[in-house]
């Protein structure tokens, strides 16, 4: 995609761009803009002008004093979500410089006589342009060097509750006094999680995830709308008819809000972190709920951390073709640690240094041990909602650090041996509590037995392997 910066220059964005925009695309956009500008310019044109045309298409947000340049960034990255003066300083100074320097080196070279004849006009164009060329390789340069140093004053901790609500997800989010709500846990967890939020001082969630309408996700999300003030509620555009999810939207729209649909790549600013969508990318996943999660990934400076909901194999195929950077510190296992949300490609793509599951007793085996045997075999260091209660991970924009007790690897025969299953008397299969082949015969045993026996995995209930 090429964007037209001034009749004098147009530039490629994908030449520039990455997916990881890290500040970079920001100073290469800027040189180039800077470059057109100073010969582009009149210079009966003030510095006021240059100054309103640079940031003519910039986005403002005055709720949160957040200025978004669309020229600049490509990819919404917290690097360029300007919230203090000193970058725009920063910017400005080199644009001033750079005009006063171009004005001046004309100056001179007129007071030296260079400029007289047509050849010395050419001379002189020539030696001006080398000067300014050189002059802006060295500005340029020295942004670069100091570019942590202007990014480390506007960072600001961000904190990331795991709220413990069993075999369910909450996740409350914190940054510079706004707040965001992912999901709120089954229908008997919405008293617990208000009372969560009001401790912390909570009046309003600037954001709220839903991130799909099954009731171990949205069941007290009707007392969170119904308790406190919100912002935007971003819902994938799927139903349910459990009654449920029939009270989440009833809250909705007793308190006259409205849902926002997920767009995959759209940012939005959360205090001085942000956001981005990552699923879903389409609706046609059929009955399956799980696969229309709201994914995300959030960023804080430089650390990050990735959401991918419920969804499972065929969604997360799709958030890994989206084309979206995945690279982040801090993985939240898909499906309270189903083998059908975290995979071999998932982790490839984010290599976590952390991962947390959010779990509680339940009949399916989760975290199924393939899982953990895979998060061990990573090195990636693993946290539990069952085991810790309730997780919060701090981010200082530069590093993160985790209030709760590493997960142990080596203990995780003794929980996998502990998994009830149930077999049948001449049956080679083990099952799930309920599953329809148990109607006859249910004989209740550990994986580990079934294992033992050579008894393979049924295709219809899907226990742990």
């Amino acid at each position: 995609m090429d964007v037209f910066i001034s009749e004098y220059a147009s530039i490629s964005l994908d030449k520039i761009a990455s997916s990881d925009c890290s500040c970079k695309s920001r100073y290469a956009l800027l040189f180039i803009k800077a470059f057109s500008h100073l010969f582009a310019i009149n210079s009966s044109k003030s510095f006021s002008n240059y100054k309103a045309s640079f940031v003519k298409k910039a986005t403002y947000k005055s709720d949160s004093k957040i200025i978004v340049s669309n020229n600049l960034c490509f990819d919404n990255c917290t690097y360029c979500l300007f919230t203090n003066d000193a970058i725009y300083v920063k910017i400005y100074s080199v644009l001033g410089i750079l005009m006063f320097t171009n004005y001046s080196i004309g100056i001179i070279m007129r007071l030296v006589n260079i400029g007289i004849t047509k050849e010395g006009i050419m001379k002189s164009g020539k030696l001006k342009l080398l000067c300014v060329v050189a002059l802006m390789v060295i500005i340029i340069m020295s942004v670069f060097k100091t570019q942590n140093n202007v990014d480390a004053s506007t960072y600001s901790n961000m904190k990331v509750h795991y709220i413990d609500v069993g075999e369910s997800d909450c996740i409350l989010i914190e940054s510079d006094g706004k707040y965001m709500l992912i999901d709120a846990g089954n229908n008997g967890d919405g008293d617990d999680i208000v009372d969560y939020l009001d401790n912390l001082k909570v009046k309003k969630l600037d954001y709220v995830i839903c991130t799909h309408p099954h009731a171990d996700h949205v069941g007290g999300m009707d007392d969170v709308i119904s308790e406190f003030k919100i912002g935007k509620i971003i819902m994938p555009n799927v139903t349910h008819t459990t009654k449920t999810f029939e009270e989440v939207l009833d809250a909705v729209e007793n308190n006259g809000l409205k849902l926002t649909k997920p767009v995959v790549g759209t940012s939005y600013v959360l205090g001085k972190a942000s956001f981005v969508i990552l699923s879903p990318n389409n609706y046609d996943y059929g009955d399956n709920l799980n696969n229309y999660s709201v994914g995300i990934k959030l960023t804080n400076g430089k650390t990050s951390f990735v959401f991918t909901g419920d969804c499972e194999t065929e969604a997360i195929d799709d958030i890994l073709d989206n084309k979206i950077n995945l690279d982040a510190d801090v993985y939240m296992c898909g499906h309270h640690g189903s083998d059908t949300s975290t995979t071999q490609e998932l982790l490839d793509a984010i290599t976590p240094k952390y991962a947390i599951i959010s779990v509680g007793k339940n009949s399916y085996g989760h975290p199924v041990d393939s899982v953990l045997k895979l998060l061990n075999d990573e090195n990636i260091k693993t946290y539990r909602t069952d085991e810790n209660g309730t997780i919060i991970a701090t981010s200082s924009g530069k590093s993160i650090t985790i209030d709760a007790d590493e997960y142990n690897f080596k203990a995780s025969d003794k929980t996998v041996s502990a998994t009830d299953v149930y077999i049948t008397k001449t049956g080679k299969k083990y099952h799930l509590s309920g599953c329809p082949s148990l109607s006859k015969s249910k004989i209740k045993t550990t994986l580990k037995d079934a294992k033992d026996k050579k008894l393979s995995p049924c295709s219809v209930c899907n226990p742990p392997k």
